[in-house]
């Protein structure tokens, strides 16, 4: 069987392979044109589409696009953009269909040969391979509307009514055809059992996670599995349905899966052994740090959006007990009670003090998930880094919005760089680490560090990270039409849910709402006012912003009309403020310059591939020193399957050791 290609010349490799194909389909074609058997015909129509899918749709669009990819490319050294996955998945398809094809040549006159079988399997990849024919023609259509070099979409060249027709027509497309039989063929071999399980999971969660009662939605999960596992086509229907209309709660409930007692036992079954893991709850008070350039002290307030000042709750993880760390029952807060209040670990057997810290923001779609669920690999990090790791737990969207996250986050860092020593560390590199959601945060965090003028991280390590938070089309974020882990419907509902102002339930679960812009307060807030208006004071470099309640919708989102209640068609026509805390990208090159020095892990087949390319470049242009690696045949997410696939424990590993490198 042909190997995958990863030369300079895409094209060369496909065009090969796509020969081999269309030969082997002309052969079938042959064969069963005149065959009496049941199903013959059926092959026969089959094999047919498949010559027609490559000869007159791929080939000529794939020609396009493999001139063109190299210009997207991060550099000439590291090929990678949204294009260049495009044209991956289908070699991958393609793939797939050779080695099914030449296997039916070979059995097609045995008597054993089990037509109706691999007549279904057939029929899937041929059916994905002409949705594939459809995403290559958006994705060539999408480079009109991109700036030279660019992966995301000119919003000047992009008006509101082409970029509606552009949604519509991608959206139109069938995802069924990938979250079948064809489920995970992009990814390596060793995580196509976890996204199939994912996808079991996926469907017969639908069918009970509105039930009242916990052991009554494990109960209809468990006893709805069977027929999902059986019967891979009504698993396709059914995942399509939900990610298309299910609310914020069905998100919550399907990414807080890792979230259940017996996947937060299996760490100390499986993981190394850590002698602190403890809950720090901080705050919420405020406190002075000095300012890098000498001057006043820099106070740092508590956080307060939307429901005033609270507490932030971290975890304290580390592989070796050392002096000064606190434990978990304990509330610590600057100020002098701090002493009185904790009661510091520190026996004779206790480490010293070691120069590394690492704060680390979890991710989840800024709705789910918590530290405990990312110690898959956290206690991995612990033993190889030996230093401490302290990761946020921060107050999750919908019930608590934008900024709420990136305040807890900020307030947590400052924090850890005021009190490093009672967590075990002298504090001389302190790196913000953070995947997917966290990722955002983290690098959000640095900026926030960089525009108070304190001390800020003497790095960041993003992991497949998030940083442009509305929809945007880029040809990355096409392959979320066929991503089970972050799929078009999901991941629109968390964004939404991320931007809604207030914490109301409902508000998650209607369509997506306006864009809050917010920054970090100077000074001790207000107690809040509950009315009809949120107002938040910004810092220097965001204006003031109201938004009325009233004018938000309240009623429950229903799908009516496809085209008018897609997630996608909702979120665009969303307020949308540009607010660089919650997109990144979208910061001025101020901000961004103040950033030390950035690391970022990204995967070729995540639809958020674009957001890596793109901000690396954007850091490397501005003199920021930056590296960028991206893994191969790896879902968003890899982090968590790190005890699952080989190839994400070494994907995991990899970024233990871009931690490691700036420490």
């Amino acid at each position: 069987m042909m190997e995958f290609d990863s030369t300079d010349n895409p094209g060369r490799f496909f065009f090969a392979l796509s020969k081999d194909l269309k030969s082997i389909a002309l052969s079938n074609i042959q064969f069963f044109k005149s065959g009496k058997q049941s199903n013959h015909a059926k092959f026969h129509v089959l094999f047919r589409l498949l010559y027609e899918y490559l000869d007159i749709g791929i080939e000529p669009t794939y020609a396009e696009l493999s001139k063109l990819v190299s210009e997207y490319d991060y550099s000439p050294e590291i090929k990678g953009n949204g294009y260049r996955s495009l044209l991956r998945v289908v070699q991958k398809c393609c793939l797939h269909l050779l080695q099914l094809c030449r296997y039916i040549s070979t059995v097609r006159d045995s008597m054993l040969f089990r037509k109706k079988v691999y007549a279904k399997e057939l029929e899937s990849y041929v059916s994905a391979l002409g949705q594939l024919r459809a995403v290559l023609y958006y994705a060539l259509k999408l480079t009109q509307y991109c700036q030279r070099g660019h992966l995301f979409a000119d919003e000047d060249q992009l008006n509101s009514d082409i970029a509606e027709a552009l949604m519509i027509e991608v959206e139109s497309l069938s995802q069924e055809y990938f979250y079948g039989r064809c489920l995970g063929f992009q990814y390596c071999e060793s995580m196509q059992r976890p996204v199939q399980a994912i996808g079991i999971v996926m469907a017969s969660l639908s069918e009970g996670y509105l039930e009242s009662s916990q052991v009554m939605r494990v109960a209809t999960s468990v006893f709805n599995s069977g027929k999902y596992f059986l019967d891979p086509e009504l698993r396709a229907k059914q995942m399509v349905k939900v990610t298309r209309t299910a609310d914020i709660r069905f998100c919550q409930t399907f990414w807080n899966f890792p979230e259940s007692p017996i996947m937060h036992q299996l760490p100390s079954f499986v993981c190394p052994m850590m002698e602190v893991n403890e809950m720090l709850t901080l705050g919420p008070d405020a406190f002075e740090l000095p300012s890098v350039d000498g001057g006043e002290t820099v106070t740092i307030t508590p956080p307060c959006a939307h429901t005033g000042p609270g507490h932030v709750y971290t975890r304290l993880i580390s592989a070796q007990l050392r002096d000064g760390q606190v434990g978990s029952e304990y509330i610590c807060s600057y100020n002098d009670s701090l002493t009185k209040s904790v009661k510091s670990k520190g026996p004779v057997s206790a480490k010293p003090r070691v120069p590394g810290l690492v704060v680390h923001f979890h991710g989840g779609g800024f709705v789910a998930q918590s530290s405990k669920s990312h110690e898959v690999y956290l206690r991995d990090w612990a033993v190889s880094l030996d230093c401490p790791i302290l990761s946020v737990d921060y107050s999750l969207a919908p019930q608590a919005p934008f900024p709420r996250a990136l305040e807890e986050c900020f307030y947590a860092y400052a924090w850890a760089v005021q009190n490093c020593e009672q967590l075990g560390s002298t504090g001389e590199k302190i790196i913000v680490v953070g995947d997917s959601a966290g990722g955002n945060l983290a690098i959000s965090t640095a900026m926030r560090a960089a525009s108070f003028g304190i001390r800020p991280p003497d790095g960041a390590v993003l992991v497949y990270p998030c940083t442009v938070v509305k929809y945007t089309p880029s040809p990355a974020r096409l392959l979320s039409l066929m991503d089970p882990l972050l799929p078009v419907g999901l991941m629109t509902r968390c964004l939404a849910g991320e931007e809604v102002c207030g914490s109301s339930p409902t508000l998650a679960t209607s369509s997506p709402t306006g864009w809050v812009g917010v920054s970090i307060i100077r000074t001790p807030p207000t107690p809040p006012v509950i009315s009809n208006i949120c107002f938040y004071e910004n810092d220097r470099n965001c204006q003031i912003i109201y938004l009325n309640l009233e004018e938000m919708p309240t009623s429950t989102f229903e799908v009516q009309n496809f085209s008018s209640h897609s997630p996608l068609h909702l979120l665009r026509r969303a307020a949308v403020v540009k607010n660089p805390y919650m997109s990144p990208l979208m910061a001025s090159d101020e901000m961004l310059a103040g950033l030390t020095r950035v690391s970022i892990i990204g995967c070729h087949l995540d639809p958020l591939l674009d957001d890596s390319v793109m901000m690396a470049r954007r850091l490397r242009d501005l003199g920021v020193p930056v590296d960028l690696h991206l893994v191969d045949d790896l879902p968003h997410g890899f982090l968590n399957f790190a005890l699952l696939s080989m190839e994400a424990r070494q994907a995991a590993d990899l970024c233990g050791r871009k931690i490691r490198d700036m420490l």
